[in-house]
């Protein structure tokens, strides 16, 4: 990157582990991660050479539409449905049971309606997916964009991470 005088930026997006609570651990975080990287390599970077920031946030909201083998398990398969979703949406990494890391992302990626719709099809829920539906919504200096995630401009620093997730019971 460069900075409005032409000059080479290093630019460093960090993702704090409990990004969802706010800014405000990240902001004393990255004072510090500054620092740090300035005493390593004053001799070639200054403060003006590095921006640290947090990755641009893009919530995804899917809506999913089910028809259910048996409507008794309704709740049952919508908080299914709705807890995997959440997981292969998550940018952290989770651990399993023998210590290995499961899921995350690495910043700069969202998931494609391709991706979302594969991980529908493998969830085994005692229902059938029949359609869905993947908005995205992000918050950046020009505003708040709203549009389907298929049509998401994706940038370096965007991630995805979870909003609301609904399921919808097609009846017999």
């Amino acid at each position: 990157e460069k900075d409005a005088t032409g000059r080479r930026k290093v630019g460093i997006a960090l993702l704090m582990r409990d990004y969802a609570e706010g800014s405000w651990v990240f902001d004393n975080t990255a004072e510090r991660l500054l620092d740090g990287i300035l005493g390593k390599c004053e001799a070639t970077l200054t403060a003006r050479d590095i921006e640290i920031r947090e990755p641009l946030f893009v919530k995804i909201d899917i809506d999913v539409w089910v028809r259910a083998d048996d409507m008794k398990q309704r709740f049952e398969i919508e908080a299914l449905i709705c807890e995997k979703i959440a997981e292969r949406i998550e940018p952290l990494p989770r651990g399993g049971e023998h210590g290995e890391r499961i899921g995350g992302r690495r910043i700069g990626e969202v998931p494609t309606p391709e991706q979302v719709d594969i991980m529908l099809h493998g969830i085994s829920a005692r229902a059938t997916i029949r359609r869905f539906t993947a908005t995205a919504t992000y918050a950046d200096a020009s505003g708040t964009h709203i549009c389907e995630l298929g049509e998401l401009r994706r940038q370096p620093f965007m991630i995805g991470v979870n909003g609301r997730h609904r399921v919808h019971f097609y009846e017999k």
